[in-house]
């Protein structure tokens, strides 16, 4: 069916534009009986069903409802499915009675990761350090070797599925749908006398100290993955991994974006006025830098490669950048009040006379 003969979903599904969820399943389990073309005499049955199929499709995902009442059927790009399988057609039936489709097929393809949070302090995470931490996970039972029975003959296949993982479930009475099987939950064996180490478990905890090298320059959310160290999944006989991830406690003196550390430095009047040597803190340690006379407040200075170290590549670093904050005293001793006052006759610096003069000469304040 070409774009310009496809009919409107609605339509098709017989149900109104502002049609809730609900209707929309009740309208699709409707007609998927009555047009199914195994019990279905209707002439183009077939066709039918498929386009049912892809109104469904489209009406029941609401991201892809919202394009098409927007755009109609140019924003689906939508290419009818091969009807000698069904699997993708019975896939929205299996929504409908909140069925796993595939029974043991989806669950083979699961692997049981397990996440740890490591806490550094921020210096931890600059400079990069070695963790010990203990951690306990899946290994296959010593006795049973993960079959979970007391000898080899005591497993056998399940005789509910014979052995597949999955039973067969009638929907509507008209078409057949794969679920998990319910006597050995996908597993295909029946244990018929339990191992006694594992009690038919398959599995036995391990604990191990597991030394994690950090690198220099990690960051909050970024982690590190360790293959086989946390469940195991026992129909499919796969071991999780373990991720570790990071947590950086902040720091009140050092801000961090992407590689390039931002960090406050104040400063006296006295040290601006004569351009003087400071101190200033960076992750390597305490560094003393020179800073220009008259230096403004919040000037921006920066110190190059001084940042944080790039967690990919520990050869290159960030910058670190620091913000000038001039500090005037609250109070003065009265030698101090006699020194600047001296100062003050003999300068020949005075911004706010400049500026009164400035106005006047323009004309911008009255006389």
């Amino acid at each position: 069916m070409s774009k310009k003969q496809k009919r409107d979903y609605y339509e098709i599904l017989g149900i109104d534009k502002n049609a809730t969820s609900d209707e929309i399943k009740r309208a699709f389990r409707r007609l998927a009986k009555e047009y199914h073309p195994d019990v279905s005499s209707v002439p183009n049955a077939e066709e039918k069903f498929k386009e049912i199929n892809e109104a469904y499709q489209i009406l029941s995902n609401e991201q892809k409802r919202a394009n098409y009442d927007r755009f109609g059927h140019e924003s689906m790009g939508f290419e009818s499915s091969n009807f000698a399988d069904f699997n993708d057609i019975f896939s929205g039936f299996a929504d409908l009675f909140n069925q796993n489709p595939y029974g043991r097929h989806q669950r083979s393809e699961e692997k049981i990761d397990k996440i740890f949070v490591l806490n550094l302090t921020f210096f931890e995470a600059m400079h990069g350090v070695t963790k010990t931490q203990q951690i306990e996970f899946d290994v296959f039972c010593s006795k049973c070797k993960g079959k979970g029975g007391e000898t080899n003959n005591d497993v056998v296949k399940c005789q509910n599925c014979n052995g597949r993982g999955h039973e067969v479930m009638q929907i509507f009475g008209l078409f057949s749908q794969k679920v998990t099987c319910s006597k050995c939950k996908g597993n295909g064996i029946f244990v018929k006398n339990k191992c006694s180490f594992c009690r038919g478990k398959k599995i036995e905890k391990r604990k191990e100290n597991l030394e994690i090298n950090v690198p220099k320059g990690v960051q909050s959310g970024q982690q590190m993955r360790f293959e086989n160290k946390a469940k195991i999944n026992t129909i499919t006989k796969k071991s999780g991994d373990l991720f570790v991830e990071f947590y950086v406690e902040p720091n009140p003196i050092f801000k961090r974006e992407e590689n390039d550390l931002f960090t406050d430095v104040y400063v006296s009047y006295l040290e601006v006025l004569l351009g003087k040597e400071i101190s200033v803190p960076t992750i390597d340690g305490i560094k003393k830098i020179d800073i220009d006379v008259g230096i403004k407040n919040n000037k921006i200075v920066r110190l190059k490669n001084y940042g944080s170290y790039d967690p990919n590549n520990s050869k290159r670093r960030g910058h670190q950048y620091l913000r000038i904050k001039i500090e005037l005293p609250n109070k003065l001793s009265a030698k101090e009040i006699e020194l600047i006052n001296e100062i003050d006759k003999n300068t020949k610096f005075n911004p706010n006379q400049d500026f009164i003069e400035k106005i006047k000469k323009k004309g911008w304040t009255k006389q």
